[in-house]
């Protein structure tokens, strides 16, 4: 949960470096929240020892959290995030195929697929 509440953080302060039009800043800070939610996402995805049915519903929520999190700021980057943007949509959609943030979700991805 450190990775979300850093993500979060890095979140704000981009969003405050663009309010004050520091465009540099604002691209390193996106990295840094990009970094933050991917490693979530890394390190908290289901895997064979670990499938999504065994994991708490407080464990799917920071999940879905940041997988919407992440998309939007990688599409937002640039075409060298279109492929992570497609993959990690389409395991966000499996995992969540009514997710509360599949509308977002798919129009990073129509953004990432459309950048290619």
């Amino acid at each position: 949960e450190l990775d979300l509440m850093l993500g979060d953080i890095h979140r704000r302060r981009m969003a405050a470096e663009e309010a004050m039009n520091l465009k540099k800043q604002a691209e390193e800070t996106r990295g840094l929240a990009m970094a933050s939610y991917q490693t979530f996402v890394m390190s908290h995805a289901p895997s064979a020892e670990y499938p999504a049915n065994k994991m708490t519903p407080a464990e799917l929520t920071n999940l879905e959290r940041a997988y919407s999190s992440l998309l939007p700021l990688m599409a937002a980057a640039g075409k060298e995030h279109s492929p992570d943007v497609l993959k990690y949509g389409e395991d966000y959609l499996a995992l969540f195929p009514d997710g509360k943030h599949k509308t977002e979700i798919q129009n990073a991805m129509n953004q990432a697929r459309a950048q290619q």
